[in-house]
């Protein structure tokens, strides 16, 4: 047999983005995602709401605790877990660590009203204890500031990177490649990452809504944050097939969409379905 992902409705790309630290500017860009029909993730410093902070000369203010529960659920998003002073987690001793993850998980799921199982790591520095760590706080994907540059899946969630950053000056060149390329295999997996407040200090508005508005409305992408992708991927993941391949049953909450044999196949959720064989001449 020959099996491959596709997402929601047999599309073939997911786009995601993901933003850190909570500056007040994730309100004129949540407000932006929404207008051209983007999903993301903000990673957020539980501690450090309300807080002023200086870069460059310019001055800015995370958003409060009241901003933080009006402005991203409400509107779609994810919050994920990005250490609760977004302190250097590879650099600080086991129980630091500890309190930085429990903390910022208790405190955004109080926020969310659901678990929160996905986290970006503070300046992008991890090891194998930092994910050790947050794996047994019940962390279940991580981001990274790599960028990968292309549009492949993650290989290990605990690591997980997107295609680059928005300001990177390969963005436009690398979207239109993720648009006008085609998987052959398993679908695409692509996104940008950043800060609202690198938006403001660069002047790029303009710039960030032309990256959204190339991949906004498009009928082979699925928009989704990253835990709606992580989840999607672990349901694809989870498919029973029998030995010879002819049933396939989907014991996950949501429907699979997949190819099967050259073709599109959907498994509803709890439901086993008599796969498409491959034709013989």
């Amino acid at each position: 047999m020959s099996v491959f992902i596709r997402y929601p409705g047999g599309k073939t790309k997911a786009f995601t983005t993901s933003w850190d630290d909570g500056a007040s500017e994730d309100i004129r860009l949540v407000q932006l995602m929404r207008e051209y029909g983007i999903k993301g993730t903000f990673n957020l410093n539980s501690a450090m709401f309300g807080d002023f902070f200086e870069l460059d000369g310019m001055h800015f203010r995370n958003l409060t605790l009241q901003q933080v529960k009006q402005l991203y659920i409400p509107n779609g998003m994810e919050v994920a877990v990005h250490g609760a002073l977004h302190r250097e987690l590879s650099a600080e001793s086991d129980q630091t660590v500890l309190w930085e993850l429990i903390s910022d998980r208790k405190a955004l799921e109080q926020i969310a009203d659901c678990p929160v199982h996905g986290m970006a790591y503070p300046y992008g520095r991890y090891n194998d204890r930092t994910m050790d760590i947050a794996g047994s706080l019940g962390i279940k994907y991580a981001r990274t500031i790599r960028e990968n540059r292309d549009f492949s899946l993650p290989e290990n969630w605990m690591e997980f990177s997107v295609t680059c950053h928005f300001g990177d000056r390969d963005a436009v060149s690398l979207i239109r490649r993720f648009l006008n390329e085609q998987p052959e295999r398993d679908a695409f997996f692509g996104g940008i990452w950043g800060h609202s407040y690198e938006i403001q200090q660069l002047d790029a508005w303009e710039e960030v809504a032309e990256l959204f508005a190339m991949v906004s409305g498009k009928n082979d992408i699925w928009h989704a944050t990253a835990a709606e992708i992580f989840n999607y991927t672990k349901a694809y993941r989870s498919l029973d097939y029998t030995f010879d391949d002819r049933f396939c049953r989907n014991p996950s909450a949501v429907d699979v969409w997949l190819k099967y044999n050259d073709e599109i196949t959907v498994i509803p959720s709890g439901a086993t379905v008599n796969l498409p064989q491959k034709r013989t001449e």
